[in-house]
């Protein structure tokens, strides 16, 4: 078990055939998970993708039982990392990512659509970028 604890991220390498990737309120990013790659986007959907060699790339969108699944796989990685590893990797699990637990990040769904509306497709340069929505519907009505 090893973790990189960044300024803007922890990351946990649990063994070499998965990593998984916090923000720093410790809440799940992405989870490779031996060729599958899953996304959590704002709203907790869970992205996947994952290409077998010499075969097109698969995507999909996990559903909310099948995103509950691998949510509570993460979150046992997660305490796992904080029983584990040592020092301020160890402190940084347990305080901010160990809270997060499945049910946590599913409600994170119900708390994004009460504030949000489907945010635009953004340009790949601008995925890290701070959407503000200042307002709702056409600016011409």
């Amino acid at each position: 078990m090893r973790a990189e604890c960044r300024e803007a991220s922890t990351l946990i390498h649990p063994d070499p055939r998965h990593v998984l990737s916090f923000d720093r309120e410790g809440r799940l990013y992405t989870f490779y998970d031996d060729g599958v790659l899953y996304k959590r986007a704002l709203d907790s959907t869970l992205h996947w993708r994952r290409r077998a060699p010499g075969e097109p790339r698969e995507r999909g969108v996990l559903g909310p039982e099948e995103s509950r699944s691998v949510f509570a796989r993460v979150h046992a990685y997660a305490r796992r990392a904080a029983r584990e590893l040592k020092g301020d990797c160890a402190e940084r699990a347990a305080r901010e990512i160990v809270p997060w637990t499945p049910e946590r990040l599913a409600a994170e769904r119900e708390r994004f659509s009460a504030i949000y509306r489907p945010i635009a497709i953004l340009p790949p340069d601008q995925y890290f970028a701070i959407v503000v929505q200042a307002t709702e519907g056409c600016t011409w009505n």
